[in-house]
């Protein structure tokens, strides 16, 4: 079963444990972990919920581990619900909720948009004498970055350096995406701006955010500017951020701040919109 659970071969390790359960052979919490963990890899969340329910319902006691398998199952599936209900239940069971299980329900708050109850969990951490990490901060990042939370992301982000977290691309990317959202160009550009100072992580994903910001705001030199510093970082920009930058060309006249990238790519960006599709075509 263990090694199905390596290769989430999910149907074999459940046939396995079926037949464990109707031999002489005994089944364990080793047994139902590693199904459950199997489940939880081919993100089949119900069935790792149903193989849970049944280990408590017979003489095998869950563990930690076996809760953490049944969260991470939910969390792949951004059932917060569930995961958090599952949290819940470790109390219950007289189970000391860990990293892992905090980290993994926070994770599914964010991926349901539950910002309010992934910072919630972020608190509950401190309260349960569990310390909270990078990966904490980051899962609450992007939970209030996908609920347009601009001002709570940013908040998320400066109690990392704070507490001395190292903050990583995911949760400056959450921040800067998050301004965007607000229409807060000039927090996603010092944002960015601080990123390279402090952190050497910078991508595509930190540049289409900020230029995404100041494409809404209509500040089309501020986009060409970005475009110029992100090949001058020798990042690749990718097909949507050469049309934005084509768009901010043609809308504000700012021919001057291509000057940086390649004749190739100048080439690129001299042509008309119309023309460039028409090219690829």
């Amino acid at each position: 079963i263990s090694a199905c659970e390596k290769g989430a071969m999910w149907q074999i390790a459940l046939i396995l444990l079926i037949t464990m359960n109707q031999s002489v052979v005994q089944s364990s919490t080793i047994s139902y972990n590693s199904a459950i963990s199997a489940c939880e890899k081919s993100a089949e969340w119900q069935r790792a919920l149903v193989l849970f329910a049944t280990m408590t319902h017979t003489v095998v006691e869950p563990d930690t581990i076996s809760f953490n398998a049944v969260i991470s199952a939910c969390e792949k599936d951004a059932e917060w619900q569930h995961a958090a209900m599952l949290l819940f239940a470790m109390g219950e069971a007289v189970l000391n909720p860990d990293a892992i299980s905090y980290n993994a329900v926070i994770s599914a708050c964010e991926k349901g948009a539950a910002w309010q109850h992934a910072l919630a969990l972020l608190a509950a951490m401190g309260q349960a004498a569990q310390e909270s990490d990078a990966i904490s901060y980051s899962a609450a990042t992007s939970a209030c970055e996908k609920g347009f939370q601009w001002q709570m992301a940013i908040t998320v982000l400066v109690a990392m350096y704070h507490l001395g977290l190292e903050p990583n691309a995911i949760s400056h990317n959450a921040s800067i995406s998050a301004c965007e959202k607000g229409a807060k160009w000039p927090r996603a550009l010092r944002l960015l701006t601080a990123m390279s100072w402090n952190f050497s992580g910078l991508d595509v994903i930190s540049y289409n955010a900020a230029m995404s910001a100041c494409n809404r705001a209509t500040k089309w030199p501020r986009t060409l500017g970005l475009i110029a510093a992100m090949v001058q970082d020798l990042l690749q920009p990718t097909p949507s951020l050469y049309s934005a930058a084509i768009s901010a060309s043609e809308r504000g006249t700012e021919w001057a701040v291509i000057r940086p990238f390649s004749p190739v790519q100048s080439r690129f960006f001299c042509l008309s919109a119309s023309q460039c599709i028409a090219r690829n075509q």
